[in-house]
């Protein structure tokens, strides 16, 4: 099992962005990469701020995944490469649980991206691009990190995207009276968190939208989230004083000629926050007096505090962590081995359970072979 990983950590996100990949394109690049002889599985993770590609193979299968990388995102190899991090065997396992576990993240525990990962897996499954080897992987991994979210408090202090917008957009209103915000993609899933971490707040919430149902099912008992449909998002410019962009459009939500044609003669100043990857917020709009653009890489500064917090949960999560990837490489390995079971019990048989003991006792450490042994006598108590 190997991992291409394209992340946060040392990505920038101009870079991150050219290897954002909508459910179609996963499907579609899964498709082309399993077309060969080389890749017997594969499951890509794409979220704001990594694109992740696991995949089970020999190791001749990274270079293929490379090259089939920059040629469907056409960009050359060398130029990009220098931003891969790639993981085998066991790091590439041990990666997995850390990046479900949110220990990878650049907000230290968070949520989404549990979410993220089993929505990237089901989707391989369903259509088929995983493989055993991948299924035993995934599996560990989201019930390693149900075990930490359960036994930590890693978890216990809000730390998605979504939530530390709203505390930005409340930090940054708390001079203001009578604000208001618009949130365009109010229903998608950083959208809807952000506007119900605001709903409590003594604030007015413009939110668009492109299906009136599925907003009118989500916020019917919020009396201050007003509700209008995509295309009129210029039209609450003036009347906002920050306004979130939260939108898998892949074009502009705002650009710097419309927005400068409808603030042409406004005198307060604007937040736009873009939190879409690619961004969908032009930059020139800074360019307009009074306007300010944070963008997602923002909030890894906003982020340290968290961690700071989490750090002291951190050696519990590990511990929890640990034993979680033992379970599954054990688990990965027997079942590698599952095929020869019949092969060992007619070795054991023809030349009798010392032959094998006294193989064993080569082959382990002092400390292996005792755990051998304790075992074999709890063994021998069951029977009595």
């Amino acid at each position: 099992m190997h991992c291409i990983s394209i992340s946060h950590k040392t990505t920038p996100v101009n870079i991150r962005e050219l290897f954002a990949f909508s459910v179609d394109e996963q499907l579609e690049f899964e498709k082309q990469l399993l077309k060969g002889e080389k890749l017997r599985g594969c499951v890509i993770v794409s979220t704001c701020n990594r694109s992740e590609i696991y995949f089970s193979g020999d190791k001749t299968a990274i270079d293929i995944v490379e090259r089939q990388l920059a040629k469907f995102k056409n960009v050359k190899q060398s130029e990009i490469r220098k931003y891969f991090n790639v993981y085998s065997n066991d790091g590439a396992i041990r990666h997995l649980f850390r990046v479900a576990c949110g220990l990878d993240s650049m907000v230290l525990g968070e949520d989404e991206i549990l979410r993220q990962v089993k929505d990237a897996y089901e989707l391989s499954l369903k259509n088929k691009f995983s493989n055993v080897e991948l299924n035993l992987a995934f599996q560990g991994a989201l019930n390693g990190a149900k075990s930490i979210k359960t036994d930590t408090k890693l978890s216990n202090t809000p730390v998605s995207i979504g939530t530390l917008t709203a505390n930005k957009i409340i930090d940054y209103l708390k001079t203001k009276e009578n604000s208001t915000v618009l949130i365009v993609g109010i229903t998608g899933k950083i959208g809807n968190i952000v506007a119900k971490n605001l709903c409590s707040k003594n604030l007015s919430i413009i939110g668009t939208s492109r299906s009136h149902n599925k907003s009118n099912e989500l916020f019917s008992n919020s009396s201050n989230i007003e509700i209008s449909d995509y295309k009129d998002r210029y039209k609450f410019l003036k009347t906002a004083d920050v306004i979130v962009s939260a939108t898998t459009s892949p074009h502009y939500t705002f650009t710097y000629d419309e927005v400068l044609n409808v603030l042409k003669d406004c005198t307060s100043n604007k937040l736009f926050i873009d939190l879409a990857v690619p961004g969908d917020i032009d930059k020139d709009i800074l360019n307009i007096e009074g306007m300010d653009i944070v963008n997602i890489d923002y909030f890894e500064k906003a982020s340290k505090e968290n961690n700071r917090i989490k750090l002291k949960e951190l050696d519990k999560a590990q511990i929890i962590l640990d034993m979680c990837i033992d379970e599954t490489l054990k688990n990965m390995r027997f079942q590698e081995f599952h095929t020869s079971i019949d092969k060992v019990t007619k070795k054991i048989n023809e030349k009798g359970f010392p032959y094998v003991l006294y193989h064993l006792k080569r082959s382990l450490n002092s400390e292996q072979l005792g755990i051998l042994l304790d075992s074999l006598n709890d063994i021998i108590s069951e029977e009595k």
